[in-house]
């Protein structure tokens, strides 16, 4: 089927037609984007701002157990020995590196 001249007269005068319509749909979907974007950050900004809600499975505060309170004299000992040890190891001995050419050569030309 061949394109008559008259079929090609109304494609170029409907094409600027058209080109606008695919631009606005085009703008209207970055606009889209845009909008939901900004909602978004609004909700997350209100979320941060507010206290959160507890969940149904955190009814209850979580304690926090006092090293020193808990556990018996003997263990708190233990503890220790093993804290002091932990410490012992950890401290590194300080190395001293000597240059055998250290002060013997003296730059006198100034």
């Amino acid at each position: 089927m061949a394109l008559a001249p008259l079929d090609l007269q109304v494609l170029y005068s409907q094409l600027e037609t058209v080109s606008k319509t695919v631009a606005h749909q085009q703008q209207g979907q970055q606009l889209a984007n845009a909008i939901q974007r900004e909602t978004h950050a609004q909700q997350m900004a209100e979320k941060n701002s507010t206290v959160q809600q507890l969940k149904s499975g955190e009814d209850s505060v979580h304690k926090i157990k006092d090293r020193a309170a808990g556990g018996s004299p003997q263990n708190n000992s233990g503890r220790r020995q093993r804290e002091e040890e932990v410490e012992e190891e950890e401290t590194p001995t300080p190395v001293a590196f000597q240059d055998p050419n250290l002060g013997k050569f003296i730059d006198i030309s100034g």
